[in-house]
């Protein structure tokens, strides 16, 4: 991890902290997050990074990811999610990662993954439990 990291890894949080507008990493692993909130992070318009892996997230409001024009990596396996819906990741013009493995992903909805223009890795991997 390069740049202004924020490591919050294994706090048992339910909301998202407060966190420097310069940005470039968070990491929010192993927490008790369930939602994404619309415009919850639109303040980091410098992050590259973040970390959502083992959280359990359901739910990721529309417009959740605005503000995140310069997001490259996006990691969301290991939660609860259900469903991608259209334009779910709409916000994020840079992505070239995008992994939402082990989630309980039943509905993809056409356009979920609409203007993700440089995904060159995304995970989809289902649990086999």
């Amino acid at each position: 991890m390069k740049g202004n990291v924020y490591n919050f890894s294994g706090n048992g949080l339910t909301t998202i902290p407060n966190v420097s507008t310069d940005a470039t990493t968070v990491d929010l692993r192993i927490n008790n997050l369930t939602t994404m909130p619309t415009a919850g992070w639109a303040s980091l318009t410098s992050l590259e990074i973040l970390y959502l892996t083992e959280n359990q997230i359901s739910t990721i409001a529309p417009d959740a990811f605005i503000g995140l024009s310069n997001l490259a990596e996006l990691q969301m396996d290991s939660n609860n999610l259900t469903e991608l819906r259209a334009d779910t990741f709409e916000h994020l013009p840079l992505l070239i990662q995008l992994n939402v493995s082990y989630n309980l992903i039943s509905v993809v909805e056409p356009e979920a993954f609409s203007g993700l223009n440089y995904v060159a890795k995304l995970g989809l991997s289902i649990p086999l439990w």
